[in-house]
């Protein structure tokens, strides 16, 4: 069941890919990268909201949405950014590298609301743009360098 899952999410990444192409983006791994981090981060963020609105907690909400966007991150920047999978390991180090944005956004987030009285809703919008600039850094010179 979980790789008809993955083989689906494939076949329709490569038919992203495919429309990429057609439009002219493709050529360009900087666009590509950029397009993709876009498309990553506001999928993080619809769920992080959906499970805070759901009342959960702050923290429980980042944890789900960040399991479900290292699977989501690992597939669309391995096959639309770079082209290459990088198997179990590349999987680990993608884990790793969300694992360590995961925890400084965590507390990134107990300080904006506890000391700054934020809401958690738009401390995650003030805070993602230093999460991107890490999980960017973790992303291309650790996980998927050559």
């Amino acid at each position: 069941m979980l790789s008809d899952f993955f083989c689906k999410v494939k076949y329709k990444l490569e038919d992203f890919k495919r429309q990429l192409k057609l439009v002219g983006i493709y050529q360009h791994k900087q666009i590509r990268f950029l397009f993709t981090g876009i498309v990553n981060t506001v999928f993080g963020y619809i769920i992080f909201c959906l499970f805070l609105f759901g009342g959960v907690s702050y923290s429980l909400s980042l944890l789900i949405a960040t399991i479900l966007g290292v699977i989501f991150n690992y597939f669309s920047f391995g096959y639309i950014v770079y082209n290459i999978n990088k198997g179990w390991l590349g999987f680990i180090k993608i884990i790793i590298s969300y694992g360590i944005a995961y925890s400084l956004n965590v507390v990134g987030l107990f300080i904006l609301n506890d000391y700054f009285f934020v809401s958690m809703y738009l401390g995650q919008i003030i805070y993602t743009p230093l999460n991107v600039l890490i999980s960017s850094l973790l992303i291309n010179y650790w996980v998927y360098r050559n």
